[in-house]
């Protein structure tokens, strides 16, 4: 009776599969950079005894922010929030260990969000001679760039937004209607500030509608938060001296 160890080495997969990995590594560097690819899973292995199957996965995280357009890049970057991370991509193919049908080689390219894979383009491979990664790719790109940045995106966005060290001296005005009657919130003290100057244009939201939706976020829900969309900032937690004209 044979060992497991020398039972499950007798899997065996298809040359030309195999070879995608190197494709799929080689089309990713070329359109984002070598600096910029991290490979987050190398021949990882799932057995399927039922099936007679070992299916292998590679899986590669892009640091590049292509995935979004020019302009709501510099936008998001100039908020402090980081766009890198995002882009995901995965090939898995199978190694037949008994007399059982093999299955065909998939995968994908796309954005990670809180909890989904986004913006997704899915590879066919069952031609594999005659894929082309860098069509994928360059296809997933133009895509992911028009589309607009779903909630779960948002979430996790969000999540990792880091707060300005621009000091602010006032807050927001009013004016009663009353000749030029204005009131200035004067700064007495705030917990951290955050800039937020076009944010509603890179989110395709409205402005209300980004006060509502960060209002809600688990990272800020607790918080006292004050917008001033004239000076591009989301005070937290801030404490204020009002003074009239």
């Amino acid at each position: 009776m044979k060992n497991i160890p020398e039972f499950l080495n007798e899997g065996t997969a298809k040359p030309e599969e195999v070879a995608l990995v190197k494709k799929l590594e080689s089309a990713l560097v070329k359109a984002f950079g070598a600096s910029t690819l991290t490979k987050t899973a190398s021949d990882d292995k799932t057995y399927d005894y039922s099936k007679g199957l070992i299916h292998i996965r590679n899986s590669y995280r892009g640091d590049s922010i292509d995935w979004l357009s020019k302009k709501s890049a510099k936008i998001l970057t100039d908020c402090g929030f980081n766009l890198t991370r995002y882009i995901t991509a995965t090939i898995s193919y199978v190694e037949v260990i008994s007399n059982s049908a093999p299955i065909e080689a998939n995968g994908y390219i796309g954005v990670s969000g809180d909890g989904y894979i986004n913006n997704i383009i899915r590879f066919d491979l069952a031609k594999p001679s005659k894929v082309n990664f860098d069509k994928y790719v360059s296809d997933f790109v133009k895509k992911s760039q028009k589309m607009p940045i779903c909630d779960d995106i948002l979430i996790r966005l969000f999540s990792a937004w880091k707060p300005t060290d621009s000091k602010y001296k006032q807050i927001g005005s009013r004016d009663i209607g009353i000749g030029s009657a204005a009131s200035t919130h004067i700064m007495k003290s705030y917990n951290k500030a955050y800039k937020i100057k076009d944010l509603d244009i890179a989110l395709g939201r409205s402005k209300e509608e980004l006060e509502n939706y960060i209002k809600s976020h688990y990272m800020f829900k607790k918080d006292r938060l004050d917008f001033d969309w004239n000076q591009g900032v989301m005070i937290v937690d801030g404490q204020y001296t009002e003074v009239w004209d």
